[in-house]
């Protein structure tokens, strides 16, 4: 697709690339626009959300209010004092309390139409319990029965004066008040104290029909597809306008932030996902959760959506017309210079533009013009540059004659030599001719680490002509190194430096040793003496100047070191180079690495 694109004249380049850009503002708005105001529309729904829950959290502390205020009744009442204090039998002060007692509770239930069955638990296993048309009268085993066995029980006992709500379980009680529509009802229970013995006497239990819950809150919810219940500790589903998921646990409860007093998030739930908002009611450990799907408060800007989207074509269809035109106009300059520079193809040299605009297709024309003129002048100067070519390459050939004269005329001097028995004469003119001899024989900038080895014997013999034999050379060289390629003469400026600046007693053995091994892809050659050695001073100043260069006050030493190092990274890169390592009193080495080269 690039391609396509770059086949494309620089018109029609342009013409999309302003319609992209267009585009791409407009789409990049229109999104910024939109993502604003779904954020608006989450932010207003949370807090209408809490406003609302706020309220339902006062109706529900005024229905626990009336419950609290109902049991308090049945605490204080004489009765009912009597009946938790006295123990179960059948005399008629008995029978008369508990008629009396169960004539109260069918009081509270014609006067809270809400709560449909009203139980007193005794600590003894007896209980009495009223739905408003019939009663109930029992002796129970505690230690069986469903009640006493309940964790609603063993929370009252905890929660001494606290009324404990929970989801109502008809196992728990012996029958259930069959006016209520539904099997779903809210449990509240708070312990009765002995005020004789200052101890819990028992248990009242009021089981509240589920409907008042939901009458509070289903008109409240504002959207058509919501859904608004409140959870327990636990996350059971106690209230719900769905009356099937009753009972069940949620979802969504264990997301919750049970520290914060109310909050809001988002889930993915099908195409769209919901906003979740929750208020926690410490008093009563119930959350209200109010799930909204983000499509019901959307609804409007999906209708601004379409509209926007409409807006987006038109404006660019209009923009394409436009820019068409505007882009004729802008590239006919363009056109103009390539018309030019199709005839300075076909021959016409010198060629110029007579019209100029006045702007930047202006220095463009006045620059082609200019490098129309000059092509004339452009293509004699190459000719004069191939002719001083040609002069160079007869230079080079004849400096090539050189080294083979010079080697002749050594070779003449020799034999003239032996003819005057003059042996020392005779070798040296052997060794400087071995020496000149690769110079012209091999061209490559490579040779091999045996040539060099053979190339430094000869260098050291002719040393040694000079000076009596007072430099010995030590080699160290693997079998499978000796083949491998090095630079041209890289290792003679090396012992040179150790011959000169390195020894400086030639009354003792003065010793040179090259060493050559594989070190996994690179190979290391190394120069060692035993000669006077380098001081830390100078041993730095020297490294730094191999690694940096500097100024021509440096001693050849290190001049020669500088160019050798030099040589290789340029070569061979950084991973090559010259290693320095010398010790005053105790001699010098030098490391070369350099990658493996057959």
């Amino acid at each position: 697709m690039i391609k396509s694109i770059a086949s494309m004249t620089l018109r029609t380049q342009l013409v999309i690339s302003f319609l992209v850009i267009i585009l791409l503002i407009l789409i990049l708005s229109f999104g910024y626009l939109y993502t604003g105001i779904i954020g608006i529309e989450q932010k207003r729904t949370e807090e209408t959300t809490i406003n609302q829950f706020k309220q339902l959290e006062y109706n529900i502390t005024n229905l626990s209010n009336e419950v609290k205020k109902a049991s308090m009744f049945l605490m204080t009442d004489q009765d009912v004092q009597y009946f938790i204090q006295k123990k179960s039998n059948d005399d008629f002060d008995s029978v008369t309390v508990q008629k009396n007692v169960l004539d109260k509770l069918d009081s509270l239930l014609s006067s809270y139409e809400y709560v449909k069955t009203i139980y007193i638990f005794k600590e003894d296993g007896e209980l009495v319990g009223s739905n408003g048309r019939s009663i109930y009268h029992e002796n129970v085993e505690t230690g069986r029965y469903p009640f006493y066995q309940s964790t609603l029980y063993k929370k009252v006992r905890n929660e001494y004066s606290r009324i404990t709500w929970v989801f109502g379980d008809r196992r728990l009680y012996p029958e259930f008040n069959s006016k209520v529509d539904s099997d779903a009802f809210m449990t509240a229970a708070i312990a009765i104290r002995n005020y004789n013995e200052y101890l819990q006497g028992g248990t009242i239990v009021f089981n509240i029909d589920e409907n008042i819950l939901n009458d509070i809150y289903k008109y409240v919810s504002g959207y058509k597809n919501s859904r608004m219940y409140i959870v327990d500790e636990s996350g059971t589903v106690i209230s719900d306008n769905d009356m099937t998921k009753v009972g069940k646990k949620s979802e969504i409860y264990e997301e919750i932030n049970k520290q914060m007093l109310s909050g809001s998030f988002t889930i993915e739930t099908g195409n769209t996902g919901e906003q979740v908002i929750y208020y926690n009611l410490k008093d009563f450990n119930w959350t209200f959760i109010h799930e909204v799907p983000v499509n019901e408060y959307i609804r409007d800007v999906l209708t601004l959506r379409e509209q926007v989207i409409l807006i987006i074509l038109v404006s660019f269809f209009a923009a394409f017309i436009l820019a068409s035109l505007w882009m004729d106009r802008i590239t006919k300059p363009l056109k103009i210079i390539s018309n030019a520079m199709t005839k300075m193809e076909t021959g016409q040299i010198g060629y110029k533009i007579e019209n100029q605009p006045q702007n930047e297709f202006g220095i463009l024309v006045k620059h082609f013009n200019k490098m129309s003129g000059s092509i004339e002048e452009l293509i004699g100067r190459n000719q004069q540059i191939e002719e001083q070519k040609r002069t160079f390459e007869i230079q080079s050939l004849q400096s090539q004659i050189n080294p083979h004269f010079l080697y002749n005329t050594l070779n003449v001097i020799k034999w003239m030599a032996v003819a005057q028995k003059a042996d020392n004469i005779v070798d040296a003119m052997t060794y400087l001719g071995s020496m000149l001899l690769p110079v012209f024989r091999n061209k490559s900038p490579y040779s091999g680490i045996s040539d060099e080895i053979k190339y430094i014997e000869n260098y050291v013999r002719l040393i040694n002509l000079r000076y009596g034999d007072g430099i010995k050379l030590i080699f160290d060289v693997e079998e499978k190194v000796q083949e491998c390629k090095v630079l041209k003469f890289i290792l003679q400026p090396i012992v040179e430096n150790s011959i000169f600046h390195g020894f400086d007693n030639w009354f003792k053995e003065n010793i040179i040793t090259i060493s050559a091994c594989m070190l996994e892809d690179k190979v290391e050659i190394s120069i060692e003496d035993n000669g006077k050695g380098i001081n830390a001073v100078k041993l730095e100043e020297t490294r730094k100047y191999i690694g940096e260069g500097g100024n021509n006050e440096k001693d050849a030493g290190s001049i020669g070191l500088y160019n050798i190092n030099s040589r290789l990274k340029l070569n061979f890169g950084e991973g090559s180079g010259l290693e320095l390592e010398s010790e005053e009193g105790r001699g010098t080495k030098v490391k070369i690495k350099l990658p493996i080269i057959k």
